[in-house]
């Protein structure tokens, strides 16, 4: 310990500085993950309390990360940490936004592995998430319009989950919007007949009908 008129040099005084920092930042890191990971249906509302005496601006990289792996470990507690995440969301929309992120990022990164386990999971956290009015219904399109794809990236179609349909879009002059509507193979080949043979009937009451 230095003595009162003692000098320190600089480099010392910045590396000593460097160490209470970083001791600080693992002490956040273990309360944000003691918390989240003692979370439950039970001890949701004293947990978000004890939550919210923590540096979350600060930490809220670490709290992103805790609640990615404690819902990737068991995705049979994605309710109760998408339900953490709205409460908090509700008071720090950044960290919302960030989650939904790296989230985004891992379902695309498990898509493109051909993992299904991994995109399950995260699947299922970003419903729940889209229940809570976190994520919009419009993440949710994209992902499902990426996986109805005929193939992902790699070749393989482990996530073909479309049937033998073709989607066409119909749009509503009540509504002004688009909605989907499925058709098989069967009904489109007897629509595209329907339409010929229409089509035909023009053309020959056209053609009774031009002068001799």
């Amino acid at each position: 310990m230095e003595g009162e008129g003692v000098y320190v040099p600089a480099f010392r005084r910045k590396e000593k500085t460097i160490d209470v920092e970083r001791e600080s930042w693992d002490e956040l890191k273990r309360r944000i993950n003691a918390l989240v990971n003692k979370v439950s249906v039970h001890n949701l509302r004293h947990v978000v309390l004890e939550l919210f005496e923590e540096d979350l601006i600060r930490g809220r990289g670490l709290l992103c990360r805790s609640c990615l792996k404690s819902q990737i470990a068991s995705p049979s507690f994605t309710d109760v940490i998408a339900a953490l995440i709205a409460v908090v969301n509700s008071k720090l929309p950044s960290i919302g936004d960030l989650l939904l992120k790296r989230l985004v990022l891992q379902i695309r990164r498990a898509f493109d592995r051909n993992d299904k386990p991994l995109l399950l999971a995260v699947v299922k956290f970003l419903a729940h998430l889209v229940n809570q009015r976190v994520a919009c219904e419009i993440i949710a399109l994209e992902v499902i319009h990426m996986l109805l794809q005929k193939e992902s990236n790699d070749g393989s179609n482990a996530y073909n989950l479309s049937p033998p349909y073709r989607i066409r879009s119909k749009r509503t002059a009540v509504f002004k919007s688009r909605q989907l509507e499925f058709i098989s193979p069967e009904e489109e080949r007897a629509d595209d007949d329907t339409k010929s043979s229409e089509k035909d009937k023009v053309l020959d009451g056209g053609d009774s009908q031009l002068p001799v």
